[in-house]
Formats: C-alpha cells, structure tokens, sequence
C-alpha cells in the first residue's frame, strides 16, 4: 500500500503514482555510491572514480535530460501557438 504524505501535492492519477515510485531512488543511488566507494577503499573494486560516483551523476544527467526536453517541448508549443494566433482570417 502506498504512503500517505500530508503534502500539498495535486492528487491526479499521474502525479500520485509518479511521486510514489520516485521518492526512494535518491536513498538507493546514494547507498548503492557509499557501497562503491567502500568497495574501492577496501581494494575490493579496481573501477575509475567515474564509475564510483555514477550513481549520483547518472541521476543529474538524467534530471537535465528531462529538463532539456521539457524545455523543448514548453517552447515549441509556445512558438506553434504563436503561429496560429497570427493567421488571418
């Protein structure tokens, strides 16, 4: 069963579910770098420090991808609206 918060988020059938699936990844991507870099440490991994901390960059990257192509999308709506607007009758 879903967790209850007692946040002013909107309750729409996307939103909720998106929020309950993404609220423990940055826990996991967090724990899973701590592990990594524990490993390497310990000699136990011969891994580029790249490769440590790809979990946390790996979710950067791909919060400015989701941005980038919101971005986009935002401007070319704007820009497909604008052009009707301006088409005689």
């Amino acid at each position: 069963m879903p967790t209850v918060y007692a946040m002013p988020y909107p309750q729409n059938e996307f939103n909720g579910r998106f929020w309950i699936q993404m609220k423990d990844q940055p826990i996991f991507a967090y724990m899973l770098a701590t592990l990594f870099i524990g490993l390497k440490l310990t000699g136990h991994i011969d891994w580029g420090w790249i490769w440590i901390l790809a979990p946390l960059w790996v979710g950067i990257a791909w919060a400015m991808a989701r941005g980038f192509v919101s971005g986009f999308i935002i401007s070319y709506r704007a820009k497909r609206k604008e052009s009707v607007r301006r088409k005689p009758i």
